[in-house]
């Protein structure tokens, strides 16, 4: 059987028509599924050269592509596969997903990991985010990294004393709210974490020297505090550095949002 492959438009209704043929897929995953929708409703979607894959008995590889295009109601341009043999099935995505990070390397950035999960960071936090484990796409964190450009920049730094050698921060955390602090007030944030390092700049009862103290213990500790209130922590002290507040504790309710960065 030889396999005829075509680019063609892929309509909600031909996509219904090929699922019916899915009898041997994986089980179907909601949130990638809600993620291909999403960027086929922006009008992100491009060829990449990547295939459905079918016969006339059974529906090989595309899935999670097809639903999309379903539950979108969007007509695609994608690559087919026809006459592809049953038995192949078990030869698909065999290979290593690419990461953010592999993303990014590709568009020439440095640092890349640290990188990606720092633009994933800056961008729940700006959106004040009441969790940290949310997914995004390629373009999306390219979008991210266009819009902060200091990302860049501050993760090429990120191997400083409050992450490296104190541990206080991860290099992602450090990158992340340096970036979001520096577009509010560079000089500030300059010293906010240059404090974090060596504890030399601000008073002890500064709201910096006070989450210093609390970040160090925090290391010591057994149980640790959540990514979500060590970053919640850190943006309180940063808005009271801010604002000239003055504060007695910093501590973070288990039903608190997200403070937005001042």
């Amino acid at each position: 059987m030889k396999i005829r492959p075509v680019v063609m438009k892929v309509t909600p209704e031909r996509a219904a028509k090929w699922l019916k043929l899915n009898t041997r897929n994986r089980n179907l995953r909601g949130r990638h599924v809600e993620t291909l929708s999403t960027e086929m409703l922006k009008g992100n979607w491009k060829v990449n050269g990547d295939a459905i894959r079918l016969n006339d008995v059974m529906l090989i590889d595309g899935q999670h592509r097809l639903e999309a295009i379903v539950r979108s109601g969007v007509t695609i341009e994608s690559v087919v596969c026809f006459d592809v043999a049953s038995d192949t099935f078990d030869t698909i995505d065999k290979g290593m997903k690419r990461t953010a990070a592999d993303t990014l390397h590709l568009r020439g950035e440095k640092n890349t990991n640290v990188l990606a999960g720092a633009a994933r960071l800056a961008s729940l936090v700006e959106a004040q985010a009441s969790i940290l484990a949310v997914g995004f796409t390629d373009q999306e964190f390219v979008a991210i990294i266009d819009r902060h450009p200091l990302l860049c920049e501050f993760a090429a730094a990120s191997s400083n004393k409050a992450t490296k050698k104190l541990k206080l921060l991860t290099c992602s955390q450090y990158t992340a709210l340096r970036t979001l602090f520096a577009e509010k007030d560079y000089d500030l944030a300059e010293m906010f974490f240059g404090h974090l390092s060596d504890g030399e700049l601000f008073a002890r009862d500064a709201p910096v020297s006070l989450l210093r103290e609390r970040l160090l213990e925090n290391t010591a500790s057994v149980r640790k505090m959540t990514p979500f209130s060590t970053i919640a922590m850190i943006i309180k002290a940063w808005n009271a550095m801010r604002t000239g507040k003055k504060i007695a504790l910093l501590r973070v309710a288990n039903n608190e949002n997200m403070p937005g960065v001042m």
